[in-house]
Order: structure tokens, then sequence, then C-alpha cells
């Protein structure tokens, strides 16, 4: 009888867990809505090499659309305008030694279906890392700044694919 008791307050937990998951609105982040014109998109980089470019590139292939080496054959053109990294000092230690820093990562780009039906204008997104680093740790600097630029580059993709996504409702 105890046995039973049991089975049904784990089954009845097990229930309002997933009744409370289903009202709080989580879900998992499929693919992005993007704009149907996006479907064949013509990717022109005139900010040169970097992380935040491939980063926008394997999102957008992600996302399933292809990127085409012609632009007779796409049906939209992104183009990253710049692609810019700052870095200052947050704090200094008594010895006048920079202990912590902001790392920002800005991205400028804009996008426009061939056939003129929509046109996003030039949008700008910024991101910032702080990271922290005491005399001792000069030479890991280069190893952090670079894992957190590639976080970044990661995240101004996402934002570019928001941006996009937001497009997709509106000519």
């Amino acid at each position: 009888m105890n046995v039973g008791r049991g089975l049904l307050a784990r089954t009845l937990c097990v229930v309002a867990l997933a009744l409370a998951l289903a009202g709080c609105g989580f879900h998992l982040r499929g693919q992005a809505e993007l704009p149907p014109a996006l479907g064949r998109t013509f990717f022109i980089n005139q900010a040169g090499a970097g992380p935040v470019a491939r980063a926008l590139k394997q999102a957008l292939s992600a996302n399933g659309v292809t990127l085409v080496d012609n632009r007779n054959q796409a049906t939209a053109v992104l183009t990253v305008l710049s692609v810019g990294t700052s870095q200052r000092a947050l704090t200094v230690s008594v010895l006048n030694q920079a202990t912590s820093y902001a790392l920002t990562t800005t991205l400028r780009f804009s996008a426009a279906a061939i056939d003129g039906s929509w046109k996003l204008p030039p949008q700008t997104l910024s991101v910032e890392r702080q990271y922290s680093l005491s005399t001792t740790q000069l030479q890991s600097q280069g190893a952090e700044v670079d894992l957190l630029t590639r976080s970044s580059a990661r995240e101004l993709a996402n934002l570019a694919l928001l941006r996009l996504q937001a497009q997709a409702g509106r000519p």
C-alpha cells in the first residue's frame, strides 16, 4: 500500500513539474524564423576576416540560409559594414596597474532582399565582456582575450539573427 502512495506522489510531482515548465514559457531555442528572402544570401564582408564574420556565417548556415558566392544567384544581400574591438581598463591597483578590463566588440551590418521587398538598415550591435587580471597572470591574458573574443562573436551573431528575425514580420 505504501509503494502505491509513493508512486502516486512521484507521478503527481512529475506532472506538476511538467505543467510548471509548460506554463512558464520556457522552451528550447530552435531555428530563427528568418525572412524567406534570406534563403540564398550573398555575404559581403567589408570588415575583413575575423571571428565575428565566421560566427555570423556559421549562424546563418545553421539556421537554413544558403550562402552563395555569386550575387546573381542570391535572393538577399547581407553586408558586414564593420567590426571593432576595444579594450579599456576598469580598475587599477595601488601600484597603478590595471587589474580588470572591459573588452567591447561591435558589429555593424545591413541586409536587404534583392527584389526590394524588405530592407534592414544599418544596425549596430555591441557586446562587452569583463575580466580580471593580476600581475602573476600576465601570460594568460592573451588566451583569455581570445576566449572572450570568440564568445562575443557568437553572441553578436545570435543578436544579428534576432534583428533579422524581427525583420521577418515587417515589409
